[in-house]
């Protein structure tokens, strides 16, 4: 026979089994407010969310799914009503899906299979929508299908590519060589006419360092002493052009001119420079021929033992040592007054006429005398060889000025001993 209990066990019996129903009531009431959570982040989720069990052949092969629940973003998404699908196998919601997208099943079945996570990516053609599907805790045949609309990236990637092949073709196109750097002077891109120029193939230079490739070096050119602008570009971001010598394949080296422009990412970071280059060692033998021929007829010039002058517009725009001799004036005088103003008084007139006659086309006296009065006020007689030609674009005249003050002197001294001689001879 039973044991009865006692008053004191009695009571302890029905606090516990009040303490066990409030603990059961607040389990109940954390359940409902987990569940109300769940379903207000699950209806209110910018992605699509399906619940769905896969339903196997005898084989365990796939053929069929059901969704179980949707929550609204799947509608939007996907176009499918709940009743039209929550229940329902999909082939019943979508018919064509198995011709349309067979990967879904295979896709599904391994999951189920193996209860492995998966994410893919799939165009759902009937809404002319990319979906980014993943995949995960498959458990008895029950997974969790999230549903991402992609449209926008797969258009803002297709620009991208778009742009991409732009770019390749433009640089492959463009007739100057060109490379693509990156910041460890790593070659990225290179087009043709850099190619053909150097004789390579395309895997000989991509991923090589720019300095190698065009220099021969182990090591950045500042190492050797040379200027290198592509670190100033990466820094600054502005372009720059300079001058450099480039080794070719077979040893020989060339000019070329460089043009360095930043090629910045979607934030505006320089992330790469293009270096565009143009041979010019044919112009630096012209300008080197040129420099040493400016500089052989400045020696001419500035010793000459004539004064020479270019007059323009009325005054001296550029002369030679012996002219400041000759006028008797400093450089900064004889240029900032009208050439007359250096001229005698009797002779002005004369000079004017025939150096405006010049200019208009006309042929007065190339060569001629006349007198000029130096700064001290003596009167000097000089001849002048004179043509036309062009100084910056417009007419002017070059000089040749000899002074023949002494000759004028000799035959004056002449000609007075003649008039001596003359009147002597009257007087026999």
């Amino acid at each position: 026979m039973a044991r009865k209990l006692t008053y004191e066990e009695l009571e302890q019996r029905v606090k516990e089994l009040e303490r066990k129903a409030i603990e059961r009531k607040h389990m109940e009431v954390a359940l409902r407010d987990s569940e109300e959570k769940y379903r207000s982040l699950f209806e209110n989720m910018l992605n699509g969310f399906a619940y769905c069990k896969i339903l196997l052949d005898e084989n365990n092969h796939p053929i069929d799914f059901v969704y179980i629940e949707v929550n609204d973003s799947f509608e939007r998404l996907t176009g499918l009503k709940k009743e039209d699908v929550v229940g329902k196998r999909v082939t019943e919601a979508i018919p064509t899906i198995k011709d349309t997208h067979p990967e879904l099943f295979d896709i599904y079945g391994k999951v189920a299979l193996t209860g492995k996570e998966t994410q893919f990516e799939i165009y759902f053609a009937p809404l002319e929508m990319w979906l980014s599907i993943s995949v995960y805790s498959p458990r008895k045949g029950y997974f969790v299908a999230v549903f991402e609309n992609i449209t926008q990236r797969k258009q803002a990637e297709e620009a991208l590519r778009e742009r991409e092949r732009y770019f390749h073709s433009l640089l492959s196109n463009m007739h100057e060589d060109i490379l693509i750097i990156d910041r460890g002077y790593l070659i990225t891109d290179v087009n043709k006419a850099f190619l053909d120029t150097a004789g390579r193939k395309r895997e000989e230079i991509i991923g090589h360092h720019c300095y190698e490739i065009s220099h021969g070096y182990s090591e950045p050119c500042e190492k050797h002493g040379e200027e290198c602008m592509l670190g100033q570009v990466f820094e600054t971001g502005k372009a720059c052009t300079c001058l450099h010598q480039h080794v070719l394949p077979d040893g020989s080296k060339v000019w070329v001119d460089l043009l360095l422009s930043p090629l910045r990412d979607e934030n505006g970071n320089v992330t790469h420079v293009i270096e565009a280059i143009r041979e010019v060692s044919d112009l630096i033998k012209v300008q080197e021929a040129l420099r040493q021929s400016e500089e052989k007829y400045r020696t001419l010039f500035e010793n000459a033992s004539e004064a020479i002058y270019v007059a323009q517009d009325g005054k001296i725009k550029f002369l030679n040592p012996k002219t400041e001799e000759v006028y008797g004036h400093s450089a900064e005088e004889l240029t900032s007054k009208p050439f007359t103003y250096f001229i005698h008084e009797k002779d002005q007139k004369m000079v004017l006429e025939r150096y405006k006659n010049r200019l208009r086309g006309e042929a007065p006296p190339s060569t001629y005398p006349f007198r000029v009065v130096n700064k001290a006020g003596d009167t000097k007689w000089v001849e002048i060889n004179v043509v036309a030609f062009s100084w910056d674009n417009r007419p002017a005249t070059l000089s040749f000025l000899t002074d023949i003050t002494e000759h004028k002197q000799a035959e004056e001294e002449k000609e007075k001993l003649q008039a001596q001689l003359q009147r002597a001879q009257k007087m026999e």
